[in-house]
């Protein structure tokens, strides 16, 4: 009996430190009170996604983004045509922090961070921070 509580126990904590998979990303968001958006489609290697804006009517690109799984880490890139001379920004997933998804790059000026915590299935929200952990937040709504 001592055995099989054992078993159990261990089951559940294992079960609870599961890392969050980003595929729970994938689809269309909307940034709340913007019409602003994050898209998310999946290939055979991740994700691959960007973010855009509705502005008189006009879909306007912010940004390319992508998260693909490489040499056993995950890897978020971030692409601004008018940022960082249009050089993608490479941010590694943290898998110590399993109840959130945090992508960090501490040797990039701003973000070092880019964090997507779940609330439901259907909102996340997401924080864009740096080095000192000051920056922005929103949540965006599955639609």
């Amino acid at each position: 009996m001592k055995l099989f509580t054992l078993l159990i126990l261990f089951m559940s904590i294992t079960a609870c430190q599961a890392q969050v998979s980003y595929k729970i990303l994938e689809g269309t968001w909307k940034i709340e009170g913007k019409e602003k958006y994050e898209v998310w489609e999946s290939d055979n290697s991740g994700l691959t996604g960007s973010s855009y804006g509705i502005k008189d009517g006009a879909k306007r690109t912010t940004e390319t983004l992508e998260i693909k799984e490489e040499e056993g880490k995950v890897i978020y890139r971030a692409t601004v045509p008018n940022q960082n001379n249009g050089t993608t920004i490479p941010f590694t997933l943290n898998a110590d922090k399993t109840e959130i998804l945090s992508f960090e790059n501490p040797e990039h000026d701003f973000p070092t961070q880019i964090i997507y915590e779940p609330v439901s299935d259907s909102r996340v929200l997401v924080k864009v921070l740096g080095a000192d952990g000051k920056g922005f937040s929103y949540y965006m709504d599955k639609q």
